[in-house]
């Protein structure tokens, strides 16, 4: 059930992010037509569908760079590439101007199917681990 409510939370955070930025792009128009609800419709398309796109791609990305890192040597490589790679789901998404929480969202969901399976044990432990006390410490905050 905490999943379920973190979850519905977060995509009415993303919504909202969205609809500001329409709102705020319809600020700066003098006049109103019929063609402004369709631009505004397209704008809210483009910042929630090309987020969840870039950040499908920036989790596959990650999942398959991580099946070349799964040797002994490499333990605190995966994550490394776990932050890397949430960090720039966000990043690339904010330069296409898309919703960078819709991104890291979905990178995070592709993350946990695909990249769990190529990290070592060792690596998995660290990357839960890591992302618990950072869920406790923003959820503190």
């Amino acid at each position: 059930l905490n999943i379920l409510v973190f979850g519905e939370s977060v995509l009415n955070d993303a919504v909202s992010i969205v609809l500001y930025s329409v709102f705020e792009a319809l600020i700066h128009i003098d006049t109103i037509t019929w063609v402004i609800p369709g631009l505004a419709l397209s704008k809210f398309f483009w910042v929630s569908g090309a987020g969840l796109i870039v950040g499908v791609l920036i989790g596959f990305i990650a999942s398959f760079l991580t099946r070349f890192t799964n040797s002994h040597e490499v333990v605190y490589l995966d994550p490394v590439f776990v932050g890397i790679f949430g960090m720039l789901a966000f990043v690339v998404a904010e330069m296409l101007l898309c919703s960078g929480i819709v991104s890291v969202l979905f990178a995070g969901i592709v993350m946990s199917r695909y990249l769990e399976k190529n990290v070592g044990y060792k690596s998995h432990i660290a990357i839960k681990y890591f992302i618990n006390m950072a869920a406790l410490v923003a959820d503190t905050l």
